[in-house]
């Protein structure tokens, strides 16, 4: 068991990716493609004394399909983990060493197609072992759930012994998986979605404009063009803006060959008119010589960062895995790859943003509270996304692993003076605060 969890588990603050259950009668039904579930959060994460949650790891496999997502409790009590986190001077080795010891995996929630839970385990770098207990909760056409949990948390419980009482802390761990199991049980179940898989077949039609306000269907743009590379962009994501000029010469090549390139224009909240100049002068600084059109009002949901790219047929069937990155090497291999017949599916591996084990923060106020509906930029070294701000003021980005990485104010509601400062993430998995100040 523990060899899997390394795989999935970090030494990290508050990794859930649905909260613990809120204050409110009914509880808030999360719908969750890739497990294939609709699932509310267990009435015992919030009876539990102490801290439980749910993280969200998403499809690790794709052949065969394998989604995983950690149940992480901590030995702190219910609704002060963030305070007792910010509360620790990080330089002090001693006291973050014992913050750790209060958390653990109570184990993970897994759904495959594989022919078996150890094949399931074995594609994603793990093993299966004596010290797991396996209770699998359904099953929908080929896909199996299954909950895999240590057969003792032995460990743990002496590991906070001189901070927690260890009896305590057991029988509120009883109280959070039994509620768990209860819940697992009786969600509603379906297929799963591999969303990268799922993109394949998929078919871009929609009514747009193009950036100068003309009415347009994007699939009128695809019709003469043998394949069609599809580039999502937006004028807040430098990696892919620095790809552009490159684009500009591989249309003119796929020009020759019956291609083209197509590039669908992303906005988070803004009206063209607030961003068309930039987007223009952007456009003509880069030597621009493809049609570009507004992305759709509902975003296609294997777009998870920026720039991504999938490529087409003359009907806008979507061909490919996605390609999330500025990847111009290979641009022109994969419509080659098309052209010449090869499977479409293998002719590029699946690339996606990984979600770490752990996640970023950020937390946006005005000093006094929380501010909602602000779109935050996030950039690793390949890809952007943006998020708004929730009610808390929390918008959440999980990355592969912990970096200072860079992050913007791109928008902010009436009321706001703009931020244009730049900041940056701590290199550990951590919260980032950002103060807003009111407009004048």
């Amino acid at each position: 068991m523990k060899k899997i969890l390394a795989l999935l588990l970090a030494a990290v603050m508050l990794l859930a990716t649905l909260p613990v259950l809120a204050e409110e009668e009914e509880p808030k039904v999360y719908d969750l493609p890739e497990y294939g579930m609709k699932l509310s959060l267990p009435k015992a994460f919030k009876d539990a004394v102490y801290t439980a949650s749910l993280n969200d790891n998403g499809v690790i496999s794709h052949d065969p399909f394998v989604s995983v997502m950690l149940v992480t409790y901590y030995a702190i009590p219910n609704g002060t983990l963030n305070e007792r986190y910010a509360a620790i001077d990080e330089n002090d080795s001693e006291a973050m060493e014992n913050f750790y010891k209060l958390q653990t995996s109570l184990g993970i929630i897994l759904v495959t197609n594989a022919g078996s839970v150890e094949d399931a385990i074995s594609a994603i770098g793990g093993e299966l072992t004596d010290d797991m207990v396996v209770t699998e909760f359904g099953a929908v056409d080929d896909y199996h759930y299954y909950y895999i949990s240590p057969d003792n948390y032995d460990d743990f419980l002496s590991a906070i012994a001189d901070q927690e009482d260890p009896e305590k802390v057991r029988a509120d761990m009883d109280l959070v998986t039994n509620g768990l199991m209860e819940t697992l049980q009786a969600a509603e179940k379906y297929t799963p979605v591999d969303t990268l898989t799922a993109a394949i077949g998929m078919t871009i039609d929609y009514e747009t404009t193009d950036l100068d306000g003309n009415a347009i269907n994007i699939t009128d743009l695809f019709k003469d063009n043998k394949v069609t590379m599809v580039n999502f962009w937006g004028t807040w994501c430098p990696h892919c803006v620095n790809e552009m000029p490159e684009l500009a010469q591989i249309h003119t090549r796929l020009q020759e060959k019956g291609c083209g390139i197509v590039g669908i224009e992303y906005e988070q909240g803004a009206a063209l008119e607030s961003y068309k100049d930039d987007a223009l002068a952007l456009m003509e600084q880069c030597g621009t010589n493809y049609p570009n059109v507004l992305a759709p009002e509902t975003s296609y949901v294997f777009v998870s960062g920026y720039p991504c790219t999938v490529f087409v047929d003359s009907e806008g069937k979507i061909l490919t895995y996605p390609v999330l990155g500025p990847q111009v090497d290979q641009y022109e291999t994969i419509i080659d790859s098309i052209l010449s017949g090869e499977d479409m599916t293998g002719a590029v591996e699946p690339t996606e943003n990984i979600s770490g084990d752990g996640e970023y923060r950020i937390i946006v106020t005005d000093g006094e509270k929380p501010v909602e509906g602000v779109a935050v930029q996030f950039c690793d070294d390949t890809t952007c996304q943006v998020q708004m701000t929730d009610e808390n003021g929390v918008a959440t980005f999980r990355p592969e692993k912990p970096n200072d990485y860079d992050v913007h104010i791109l928008k902010v509601p009436d009321g706001y003076a703009e931020d244009t400062q730049s900041y940056k993430t701590e290199d550990t998995w951590s919260e980032l605060t950002i103060t807003l100040q009111k407009a004048e």
